[in-house]
């Protein structure tokens, strides 16, 4: 017995002294790969967290609406309905620039990453988006969403936005996206870009902007009139006078009343022109009289250029509109 036990101590010394050590040996805890019968809905898993993308806005968004945004750190991403939360809960508090360019961002990274997100995002998130866009002067944001959208508000709100931001060429493009969709845009937004149209010298622009509002055919108030009749002025100052004498005839169908300057105006230029046959004819068409200035104006002229017998028939002419 002595001398097996002194064999296999000399051939295998350190397994030998190791399996009769009296010094406990330390366990090591069983894994659910050895453990067959480990429930695994009892084995904790890490909380989804958002995209790395998103973060920063979520985390600015949290500084406004804190209980909106903890549901979406729960998420791997925001889904449709999530993002109209978040609208929802951010158009009724004070916004920031950046609170509303964070939301912008998080609503372009759904419709850039799943190609059905943006088929899915409601109507009325779309809106909501557009309408905070505006709200904080992010015009041209707005502007990806116009094909979209189906609210004439919203198109209205983007004009006068353009029109306060004096970017008048931007105004014109979302009224013409606006008038191309068969929308009507609201009379204060007639006005307020025909305003800006003829302090910016635009007259063509003007022009057409001003035709428009004429065309739907109803009586005019006391700013949309003044703001046409800046536009009759600006279009008789560029030599325009027959655009300008249409747009008259157009007004007065209406039964609007036109102010004196602007017939002024259009007598001076067809004096200009020495067309007084048309002059005269304007007077018939509009049932006025010409002011004293605008006759002494056409007398003048009327003799340096034919002579006194000339001017004299002309002033029989103006006898006969009671002058």
């Amino acid at each position: 017995m002595l001398h097996s036990l002194f064999t296999l101590r000399r051939r295998y010394p350190h397994h030998l002294l190791s399996s009769l050590s009296l010094t406990p040996t330390t366990r090591r805890p069983f894994s659910t790969s050895q453990n067959p019968n480990t429930n695994f809905h009892a084995v904790s898993q890490p909380a989804p967290s958002p995209n790395a993308s998103l973060k920063p806005h979520l985390l600015e968004l949290s500084l406004a609406i804190p209980e909106t945004t903890r549901t979406c750190w729960r998420l791997p991403a925001p889904g449709p309905s999530h993002v109209l939360q978040l609208l929802l809960a951010l158009r009724s508090r004070r916004v920031t620039v950046q609170k509303v360019r964070s939301l912008w961002e998080i609503f372009k990274w759904g419709a850039r990453e799943n190609a059905r997100f943006d088929s899915k995002h409601l109507p009325q998130s779309r809106e909501i988006m557009a309408s905070l866009l505006v709200r904080v002067g992010l015009f041209k944001e707005a502007e990806e969403l116009l094909f979209a959208l189906e609210s004439d508000e919203i198109f209205d709100d983007l004009v006068r936005g353009y029109v306060g931001a004096r970017e008048w060429e931007r105004g014109v493009f979302v009224y013409d996206v606006m008038k191309g969709r068969g929308k009507v845009p609201s009379r204060d937004c007639y006005s307020v870009l025909i305003d800006l149209l003829v302090k910016m010298k635009r007259t063509d622009f003007a022009s057409r902007v001003a035709f428009d509002l004429v065309d739907l055919g109803v009586p005019l108030s006391g700013d949309e009139m003044r703001a046409l009749e800046k536009v009759m002025v600006l279009l008789c100052i560029d030599g325009k006078i027959q655009e300008a004498r249409n747009m008259v005839k157009k007004v007065l169908a209406l039964n609007s009343d036109v102010s004196s300057l602007v017939f002024d105006e259009i007598a001076f230029g067809y004096c200009e022109r020495k067309d007084f046959k048309d002059l005269v004819s304007f007077f018939v068409e509009v049932r006025c009289a010409p002011s004293v200035m605008v006759a002494n104006r056409v007398m003048d002229s009327l003799c340096r250029s034919y002579g006194v017998e000339r001017a004299g028939l002309f002033l029989q002419e103006l006898e006969g509109f009671r002058f």
